[in-house]
């Protein structure tokens, strides 16, 4: 388990509206509220690149939002010297990797080689981070990202030669799989380490019991608002 330093991965599957973005989400809030593990989040919007899927990791660990090209590598180098295993080769790949800074231009998509090499310091980065507690890392509407998926792939089978504790909960529209993106989720979702679960619609006569118990209210009332809500 990952609580044992072994990481795994959890896949939503299902129809829009069916609630996994909010089982992700109640999942990483019930993780925080324990102390269970340090929660990280991914917003994916349309086909997100590799540096849209791992920039906001580096972000969020090193709190670097916001800052200039020199003092963003003083907050890695400075963050990063406590681990003592970066290079500070690697230390400039990472300061590019959450580019362009300022008014430098867009550096245009990246070559595979360059990709590669940022999943394994950012995974190396994510793995020295779990020396504390595990880390979960939310993926939202996976389906919208290739480089996501690859990412998360090369996270799950890093397991067989450097255990680490990190959950991925990953949520997806089956309906708006095309393609390529269908045939990476499932190839994905047969690895080992990876658990898939397809959220349904919840069953009519649950939805009575659904909004009495959020909303607080009797069965009448309770009734009565799910009916007017349709």
């Amino acid at each position: 388990t990952v609580t044992e330093g072994h990481g795994r991965a959890i896949v939503l599957r299902g129809a829009l509206g069916n609630g996994k973005t909010h089982l992700a989400e109640w999942l990483a809030r019930r993780a925080h509220e324990v102390g269970a593990a340090m929660v990280l989040r991914i917003e994916l919007v349309g086909d997100s690149g590799t540096q849209c899927t791992l920039a906001p990791i580096v972000h969020q660990l090193m709190h670097t939002e916001g800052l200039d090209r020199v003092g963003t590598r003083k907050r890695l180098a400075d963050g990063m010297a406590l681990f003592r295993q970066f290079h500070p080769t690697e230390i400039d790949a990472l300061v590019d990797l959450l580019g362009p800074y300022g008014d430098e231009g867009d550096h245009g998509d990246q070559d595979v080689d360059t990709a590669k090499a940022w999943y394994v310091l950012v995974r190396r980065m994510l793995q020295q981070h779990t020396a504390t507690r595990p880390v979960m890392i939310l993926m939202d509407d996976v389906h919208t990202s290739v480089e996501a998926i690859a990412f998360a792939r090369h996270l799950v089978r890093a397991q067989a030669y450097e255990p680490h504790a990190i959950l991925l909960v990953m949520s997806c529209d089956d309906v708006n799989l095309v393609g390529n993106i269908e045939a990476q989720l499932d190839e994905f979702c047969a690895l080992p380490d990876v658990d898939s679960l397809t959220i349904g619609a919840l069953p009519p006569e649950h939805r009575s019991l659904l909004v009495r118990e959020i909303l607080g209210l009797d069965r009448t009332l309770a009734e009565l608002v799910e009916r007017r809500s349709g």
